[in-house]
């Protein structure tokens, strides 16, 4: 047998320069002002104010050219003693509101009967939300009460029908949020942004992590929790709706069915060409659908691999869509990668999660079908109106199946069963400074709407270590998964009897056995004893070690081999099919098989990082070494005299044996 053997050797060297903002530390905002200004604008003193004092002024631009020039001098003077030093020569009044100073001209005063109806007026609310640098803000929110707008591009807003003085709150992604009144002057918010935020949050692309500040690519993070909101136990259905431009189509309802998945659009005309790159702890995972005797799984009767990947043990999933893809893993991030996380073990005291839940499912929609006395009359209609007789065959209105009185919704007999799902997962994690460690295990029952006993059974373990010097230079992670999967589906598709008439002979006899009418009907029921197994075990391991030599000088190696191995039998006995119909010779069949895959990848490399001013330079020089291993039997067993014996191969007439490499 001939292995495919492909060693892959990539010399890279991937050179990013990041350009960093200069970072100021974020003092907190005292409420002392030290200012010294003479015949300066009024616009750049309220700059200074706010830089030190972190009040934002509100106020129409118009309204400066009215502006006198301010001249002041305070050391450590309080933000109230400070407005009334810069005001008092000012045609303008200002309000404070918490951290918000509104300008805005000085009114005579006004009668109480005045003042009662502007307290009632509505008023259309417009205003510009920046950044700290004056950079307008798209797509910030502007909310009073159940009215809200957002921004356009230039950063302007109008809120209309608000009454004067309603409290408004502004919020942008990444800014902390802020309040102001309503107010029939044109005002310019300026938001803060929050300190950390962004920094904080990690993103993988593959050889090197960013920062989502930071980042330039065209990345989508979705966490583990968010993916096991949806109760599925494939990865990929998961994944339905939470990354913009990733298609994700279930060929069938099935557990564990194929998944066809396309990021960005078809790029090829091949269907098969069109899948993304998956990696699992750095490890590439076979996108290829493994073979499995049923048709009712999907196109070319195949299971979706990464179904075999345990839900629970996902960290996060990073899915790179443009030049990120290609330029760190070349032709394959053609169509996109998909970057899989596991979960990893945390410092602190010894915790022990359990996790049960349970839950059925039903066929959502049904077709609206005719009872059977407007079948009738339909279908005798449709022969007086094309002059016809009904022939030996039309069994439904020749007398030969049930009248009006016969009825059965095939609908509910062959799709209207309900679905048990049983989920349950449990986890130890802990450990300390220098060590940490997570073992866990999971078990996934589902169930199928089909009659019969037909489901999917998966059960998985994780384990995971890291381990760090107490100098911090040497770090290193072990990784380990496996998951057996145990599918049993029908091995024919028999959801397209639901069309059948509804005065079918009853299903039973009054035995209990089939009714088979005289022969004068195929009953569907007969092909539920039609099974087809497969059992999928999945193995996948990592190893990352890294060594730090001199500061900013790393050496790193990372490891992973990935087995994936499956089997299916498909049995064909006709144990209950017509007794008064003899069995043709090679029609009682044994159809088995077994696939699958290995993979070992090494990528050694070398990291330099060093900053330069407010910048960092990092470079990687790496290699990738990696050898894929595929081959398949299949074997076939026809013509059992009886079906008591169709799982003995020896006593099958012929057999046909297939290797696949």
């Amino acid at each position: 047998m001939n292995k495919l053997l492909k060693y892959i050797v990539v010399m890279k060297l991937i050179i990013l320069i990041t350009a960093l903002s200069l970072q100021v530390s974020a003092a907190v905002y005292g409420q002392q002002v030290t200012i010294s200004y003479t015949n300066a604008p009024l616009r750049e003193v309220m700059t200074a104010v706010r830089k030190q004092s972190g009040y934002n002024f509100l106020f129409q631009s118009e309204y400066l050219k009215n502006a006198k020039p301010v001249t002041i001098n305070l050391n450590n003077a309080s933000i109230e003693k400070t407005l009334q030093s810069i005001f008092q020569d000012q045609p303008f009044s200002y309000r404070i509101d918490g951290k918000v100073i509104t300008i805005k001209p000085k009114e005579k005063d006004k009668s109480f009967i005045e003042k009662i109806k502007d307290f009632f007026s509505v008023i259309t609310f417009k205003g510009k939300v920046t950044d700290e640098d004056g950079t307008p803000l798209p797509g910030a929110t502007v909310r009073a009460g159940n009215k809200a707008t957002l921004t356009n591009t230039s950063g302007e807003f109008s809120l209309s029908g608000v009454e004067e003085n309603t409290d408004v709150e502004v919020s942008y992604i990444g800014y902390a949020p802020v309040r102001v009144k309503a107010s029939s002057v044109y005002i310019t918010i300026h938001l803060t942004r929050k300190a950390g935020e962004l920094e904080e949050v990690k993103i993988n692309k593959g050889y090197y992590s960013t920062t989502k500040e930071l980042n330039t690519g065209n990345v989508t993070l979705v966490r583990g929790e968010d993916l096991r909101k949806n109760n599925t136990g494939d990865p990929l259905i998961a994944l339905e709706g939470q990354v913009p431009g990733l298609y994700i189509e279930q060929t069938s309802g099935v557990p564990g069915s194929q998944i066809n998945v396309k990021l960005r659009g078809q790029n090829s005309l091949r269907g098969d060409a069109n899948a993304p790159l998956y990696i699992v702890d750095g490890v590439p995972f076979p996108s290829a659908s493994l073979t499995q005797g049923t048709t009712i799984a999907g196109a070319g009767g195949s299971l979706n691999p990464l179904a075999n990947i345990g839900l629970n043990d996902i960290e996060k999933i990073e899915v790179l869509k443009d030049a990120d893809a290609t330029a760190i893993y070349g032709s394959r991030g053609a169509n996109g990668v998909i970057l899989i996380t596991t979960k990893k073990g945390i410092e602190g005291k010894t915790r022990v999660d359990v996790n049960f839940n349970s839950g059925v499912g039903k066929i959502s929609n049904k077709l609206d079908l005719m009872g059977t006395e407007q079948y009738l009359a339909m279908r005798n209609q449709a022969f007086a109106n094309d002059g016809a007789t009904p022939s030996a065959a039309d069994n439904d209105i020749n007398g030969q199946w049930g009248n009006i009185h016969q009825y059965t919704d095939w609908q509910k007999v062959l799709i209207g069963g309900t679905s048990h799902i049983t989920n349950a997962n449990a986890s130890v994690s802990g450990g300390n400074a220098q060590t940490q460690f997570l073992f866990g295990g999971a078990y996934r029952k589902e169930g199928t709407v089909f009659p019969g006993d037909y489901r999917d059974l998966k059960t998985s373990g994780h384990a995971s270590i890291n381990h760090e010097s107490e100098n911090k230079k040497f770090h290193s992670n072990i990784s380990v998964g496996y998951l057996d999967d145990n599918n049993v589906l029908p091995a024919t598709d028999f959801t397209q009897n639901i069309l059948l008439a509804p005065n079918t002979p009853p299903i039973y006899n009054a035995d209990g056995t089939l009714n088979w009418q005289n022969s004068k009907w195929v009953n569907p029921l007969w092909l539920t004893s039609k099974k087809a197994t497969t059992i999928t075990d999945n193995l996948n391991t990592a190893l990352s070690l890294s060594y730090e030599v001199i500061k900013g000088l790393s050496i790193n190696n990372r490891m992973g081999y990935t087995d994936i191995r499956s089997s299916f039998s498909n049995i064909n006995s006709y144990s209950n099919f017509n007794p008064a119909i003899t069995i043709p010779p090679n029609s009682r069949q044994n159809i088995f098989g077994n696939s699958g895959v290995k993979t070992w990848i090494i990528e050694p490399s070398i990291n330099f990082t060093k900053k330069i001013g407010g910048g960092t330079l990092e470079s990687l020089l790496g290699a990738t070494f990696q050898q894929n291993d595929q081959k398949a039997l299949l074997e076939a067993a026809l013509g059992f005299s009886s079906p008591s014996i169709v799982n003995n191969i020896a006593a099958a007439t012929t057999q046909i044996v297939i290797n696949y490499t």
